[in-house]
């Protein structure tokens, strides 16, 4: 399930004599040095350090155009207010930002540099003690908050004028404009981008699995590639969004409160210097009901021993939740409903995604028989409840 967002910090989108005049332009200083270290990468940016006589380096995230506009707000919101609300996580400075691509040619977040090293690089030389330490933070990161509830799921957005309010869905499961322009625009010139994103904010999960659901139909339906596909799935989604409108369903799936969850707290993106000293790349965070809230690749990295490792951590994670915060340890559990339907949902979009691509093909057949599968054990589990 790969992306073509992993090769965009490889490229080359801006020569540093233009980020050098850019920079000068909006700051009124001239940067010492501008570099595009090839250790600094992130997935959906090109990342350009500039390095300043007195005010310290920036780090200038130049946005690969991949969700026009919304992911760059959902970004600048997530962070600022982390700044503003959660002062156990240490959380870059936004110097300036754009979600259009008047100034640069595309759009960018300049941040302040944060001291410390990714733990994903030296992971190795840590004590079992340092490791504790960083569980810690994370823990109280994620207790606090977990005390300020939203009403609404979604992203974040953030007005010209700083107003933060709940946003469109930003996800790792949206469609991508580079999707869009190779599998969708000439040969399906009717189907828009925004026909293919989840919109939102959503009242509630159930709404937003409504929204991913229509969507996969929507998918099936345009798409020239889906015509097979459509016959066999097609019914068994509708099946399962019709067992959404039962009330007892709704009851367990939109239980749990509305929290901010980071939602990528791999090594890579947690700075260490003695001490937990930034928590960076908050593109995809967003707002979750808590029972999501902690995602599957938390303390992991790139290499299987760190995933191995991450094992243990995250029970010490959930651990230190338990003693630190019993109430809200107490709502991590997720229903059997809840956690058979966001198997469902994952297996729909990688199914439809994957053949609009042509992609994956035996994979899709054995994903095909999982949903099969996690349908009847959903299913069943509906019949108890009514």
């Amino acid at each position: 399930m790969s992306s073509q967002a992993e090769t965009f910090h490889q490229t080359h989108p801006l020569e540093e004599s233009v980020v050098r005049k850019f920079l000068e332009k909006k700051l009124g200083v001239k940067p010492l040095s501008v570099t595009s270290p090839p250790e600094i990468w992130a997935a959906y940016h090109k990342i350009y350090v500039a390095t300043f006589e007195h005010s310290g380096d920036l780090f200038l995230r130049v946005s690969k155009p991949a969700i026009p506009e919304w992911k760059t707000r959902n970004e600048v919101a997530c962070i600022t207010w982390a700044r503003q609300h959660i002062p156990a996580c240490p959380t870059p400075e936004v110097v300036a930002w754009s979600a259009t691509t008047d100034e640069l040619g595309y759009e960018y977040v300049l941040l302040r540099r944060m001291p410390g090293r990714d733990l994903g690089a030296i992971y190795l030389d840590l004590t079992e003690d340092d490791m504790t330490n960083v569980i810690r933070q994370v823990a109280d990161m994620c207790i606090a908050m977990a005390k300020l509830p939203f009403d609404k799921i979604g992203g974040l957005t953030i007005s010209d004028t700083g107003v933060i309010e709940p946003g469109p869905v930003i996800e790792e499961t949206s469609y991508e404009m580079d999707h869009f322009q190779q599998f969708w625009k000439d040969d399906h010139p009717d189907v828009r981008f925004e026909q293919l994103q989840l919109g939102g904010p959503f009242e509630n999960i159930t709404a937003y699995f409504i929204a991913r659901l229509q969507r996969d139909l929507f998918v099936l339906a345009a798409h020239k590639r889906c015509a097979r596909l459509r016959e066999t799935l097609d019914p068994l989604i509708r099946e399962l969004l019709n067992s959404l409108s039962h009330t007892e369903v709704q009851k367990h799936l939109d239980s749990k409160p509305l929290v901010m969850a980071h939602q990528d707290l791999h090594l890579g993106n947690l700075l260490w210097e003695h001490h937990l000293t930034g928590v960076l790349d908050w593109e995809f965070s967003g707002i979750t009901p808590i029972d999501q809230w902690i995602r599957r690749n938390t303390f992991q990295g790139f290499s299987q021993d760190i995933n191995d490792r991450a094992v243990k951590w995250k029970q010490q994670l959930a651990e230190e939740i338990k003693a630190k915060a019993p109430e809200i340890s107490d709502m991590l559990h997720m229903a059997p409903i809840k956690d058979k339907l966001l198997t469902l949902i994952s297996l729909t979009y990688w199914i439809v995604h994957c053949t609009v691509t042509d992609t994956q093909a035996d994979d899709r057949k054995a994903w095909l028989q999982r949903f099969t599968n996690t349908l009847a054990d959903y299913k069943a589990i509906v019949q108890e409840l009514k």
